[in-house]
C-alpha cells in the first residue's frame, strides 16, 4: 500500500488523501516523540514535509 502511495504522489501533483491509523499507547515514549514519528512516517511515503 506505501509503495502505491509513494508512486501516486510522485506522480500527481494536486491530489488530496486523507487516512488513519491508530497508535499504540506507550508510556515511555512522550507525546512530542509520537508526533515527530507519524510526522517522519508521513514524509517518507507521501515525499510531503510539515513546516
Amino acid at each position: 500500500m506505501f509503495g502505491s502511495l509513494r508512486t501516486q504522489f510522485r506522480t500527481y501533483h494536486d491530489l488530496k488523501f486523507r487516512g488513519t491509523f491508530t497508535v499504540p499507547n506507550d508510556p515511555l515514549v512522550s507525546d512530542r516523540e509520537q508526533i515527530d514519528m507519524i510526522a517522519k512516517e508521513i514524509w517518507k511515503v507521501t515525499g510531503y514535509r510539515f513546516l
